[in-house]
Parts: C-alpha cells; structure tokens; sequence
C-alpha cells in the first residue's frame, strides 16, 4: 500500500480481524500526513468487534477525515462505538452496518 495512493479499499471477508484493522488504521494515519486520503473503506465480514471499530473509528474521527463510504457490516459491533466517532465527522455519506447485531438499547 506505501508504492501508491489507494482511496479505495475492498477488504471482504479477508479475516482482519481486530490486529489487522489497528495495523490498517497506523498504516493510513502516517499516510494521512502525506496526501493519502482514503474515501472508501470496505471491512465487510473481517470478525471484527467493538475493540477492531475502535481503531477503524480513529479514521471517521480525525478532523481531516476525506472518508465518504464505510462498510463494516457483518461484524460484532457496538453502536456506540460509531455514535461517537459520527459526532466528530462531516464527510461520511454512506455507512453500512447490515447484520452485525446492533440494537438501540
């Protein structure tokens, strides 16, 4: 990922997992600072959980954030989780969460 710019990223059901979503999320954080916007983020089906989405919000959260799509359906999430880090972003349209168990209680 470090030879050129990827503003799209597709990661279905590849088994991330919550270590790979941290490494993900320091991998574009530097990268942040040198022009390497991500807009498109797909994590769908990679057995995340609340501890994963916690690294992957640090992207939705940061102030200069270009992310528009996120997909991180069909993990084991907790709303708020992403409740807070949405209060802090202004450029995320789509977010999909389909079949990760989320309720509003």
């Amino acid at each position: 990922l470090s030879c050129c710019p990827v503003s799209q990223l597709e990661m279905l059901g590849c088994s991330i997992g919550n270590k790979g979503a941290e490494l993900l999320v320091k991998h574009y954080a530097n990268k942040n600072t040198t022009g390497q916007l991500l807009e498109e983020l797909i994590l769908y089906g990679n057995g995340l959980t609340s501890e994963g989405m916690e690294h992957v919000m640090k992207i939705v959260r940061t102030s200069s954030a270009t992310l528009r799509v996120l997909d991180v359906s069909l993990n084991s999430i907790s709303m708020a989780v992403i409740s807070e880090a949405l209060k802090h972003n202004t450029s995320l349209t789509d977010l999909w969460v389909g079949r990760c168990g989320l309720s509003v209680k």
